[in-house]
């Protein structure tokens, strides 16, 4: 049953790939337009486009049109390539134009400069780009972090063409440490015994987490992150009144995930960045107790209260953050940063971390 299964979700996306789009054609100096574009990738070498007022498709092969399109501005090229010691004419997508042309066809990529056409093989890209990173210095060692696969290829392609010399983003992941202060804020209502009104419990906590970052291709300076830590957390506090005395005790064990935007400014091997964006933090263990001395005028009435405080399990809010990397190597940083963070537990009752955090990519 799997089996047929998979075999039918092959046979949807076959069809998928070969299905009609709104498109149009150029053969030699004239372009049709209003019609459906079939094209299937996996022969590259011919398009069918179908006109408005026939049932029937014209087929076109490589040599007969110089390019064709979709509606949504994905272009194909006809160019000559070279298989073994075969020269054959198929389409190219096109996916960026400029000085240096980036173009892909099936799982192979190919680079145009001065109407010179080189295929890129997985094996030896990195030998081309080597070539075209000596107009920039910090390239030299940073073409080695670009990947071979349409994004990555296609954001090296543009800086080529902006002829900016910025750093080549990568995708990277890591460890957390963390250490730093939290503070539990427990509203007039957070626990029954509760006889103080609002206030404040401090610790300091340290915290432990992997990280992933991937970059917004489209953007110089912006990346998508992804943070996950496991804290523990054991809050103190003793109350006193004329009446009542209270020792109060809440322990946590949580884990935060932290889902952000980050904008960094490269200067030369240091990386200052910001960022902001949501959390969400779930209580793994959570755990209070309550010991409590009421003084009457004769005697002392002790009385003592477990899990009365109710913590819930996930809590949401905000967090934002400053830091800088340090890269030591082409693909491997440090980087410090300082991280605030506030999550809601209820309108009384939140959570807040100043966290000084170490990173380490891998």
């Amino acid at each position: 049953m799997k089996r047929a299964l998979f075999t039918l979700c092959i046979l949807i996306l076959s069809r998928l790939a070969i299905s009609q789009s709104n498109g149009y054609i150029v053969k030699g100096d004239t372009a049709f337009i209003g019609g459906k574009i079939k094209f299937d990738r996996n022969s590259p070498n011919k398009v069918l486009f179908y006109t408005a007022n026939k049932k029937s498709p014209i087929i076109y092969n490589a040599d007969s049109l110089s390019e064709f399109g979709y509606k949504d501005s994905t272009r194909f090229v006809a160019k000559e390539t070279r298989d073994s010691d075969k020269i054959t004419r198929v389409f190219l997508e096109v996916l960026e134009e400029g000085e240096l042309t980036l173009y892909k066809n099936g799982a192979m990529f190919f680079f145009e400069d001065q109407n010179q056409l080189t295929s890129l093989s997985k094996n030896d890209y990195l030998n081309y780009l080597a070539d075209k990173s000596i107009r920039c210095a910090k390239w030299v060692d940073q073409h080695r972090l670009v990947k071979y696969n349409t994004k990555s290829l296609s954001h090296f392609a543009r800086l080529y063409n902006q002829n900016s010399c910025l750093n080549i983003p990568s995708t990277s992941y890591g460890f957390i440490a963390g250490f730093g202060a939290s503070s539990l804020f427990l509203g007039e209502t957070a626990y029954p015994e509760n006889t103080f009104g609002g206030y404040k419990i401090n610790c300091k906590t340290l915290s432990l987490g992997v990280f992933y970052e991937l970059p917004f291709w489209h953007s110089k300076r912006l990346s998508f992150f992804n943070q996950l830590q496991v804290a523990q957390e054991t809050f103190i506090i003793e109350l006193f009144s004329s009446t009542v005395n209270q020792d109060v005790k809440v322990e946590l064990v949580n884990l935060q995930l932290i889902v952000a935007p980050k904008y960094e400014i490269n200067i030369n091997r240091l990386t200052p960045f910001a960022y902001f964006g949501p959390t969400g933090m779930f209580n793994v263990k959570s755990k209070s107790e309550v010991f409590q001395a009421r003084v009457q005028e004769k005697f002392i009435e002790f009385e003592k209260y477990n899990d009365s405080i109710n913590i819930q399990k996930s809590l949401f809010g905000y967090c934002f953050g400053v830091g800088s990397e340090f890269h030591f190597s082409t693909s491997n940083y440090v980087s410090f940063e300082i991280n605030n963070s506030m999550v809601y537990a209820t309108r009384e009752t939140n959570l807040r971390n100043l966290t000084l955090t170490l990173k380490a990519n891998l």
